[in-house]
């Protein structure tokens, strides 16, 4: 579970120096055109509060995300635990292919998918997938620009072939290995 923190804050960490960076910015821009002294200082204080606030309760939501994910991992049976915790699995980046689930980062969440639970993978965008849940529930799920959303389709379809592809809207038919549609 340490090794999945790690990663997941590794990730989330530059987001928390954006936003801090940002409150500071907008602190010091107040401070140097003097909006603190006056009658209207009242707008400023209220103004980088809000920043400050908000880059507050994100770093905290970052921050506490790891062990909400370990709450919820302790409620699953001990075979689904062991196969997380101790089980092999394949990276393909920031995402863990296991035997059975997908445990990826997605919106300052750690989100574990059983692979056959999963209807259908959509390409959105060259950064941007998302999965669609037999129960009707759609995970985003974020790419680099350095990969390739067709590799991280094919690594779904290697663990369950009934997953159907949506590429523009269109659905993919299922080809066998000699290039014909089945």
């Amino acid at each position: 579970m340490k090794e999945i923190s790690r990663e997941y804050l590794k990730l989330y960490s530059s987001v928390i120096i954006q936003l801090w960076v940002i409150a500071a910015v907008c602190l010091a821009a107040f401070a140097v055109a003097g909006a603190f002294k006056g009658d209207k200082a009242w707008f400023a204080f209220i103004v980088c509060g809000l920043f400050g606030g908000f880059a507050l309760v994100m770093t905290l939501v970052i921050l506490i995300a790891p062990r909400v994910f370990e709450g919820k991992l302790k409620k699953y049976p001990k075979e689904i635990r062991d196969e997380i915790i101790g089980g092999k699995f394949v990276s393909l980046g920031n995402r863990r292919f296991y035997e059975n689930h997908l445990l990826f980062y997605s919106r300052r969440k750690i989100n574990l998918v059983r692979f056959d639970e999963t209807e259908s993978v959509e390409i959105k965008s060259i950064m941007k997938m998302e999965l669609t849940l037999k129960s009707g529930k759609k995970l985003s799920l974020s790419t680099n620009p350095d990969e390739n959303s067709a590799v991280i389709a094919a690594a779904f379809k290697s663990k369950n072939p009934q997953i159907k592809f949506i590429i523009n809207g269109k659905t993919i038919e299922n080809i066998d290995e000699k290039g014909m549609k089945k």
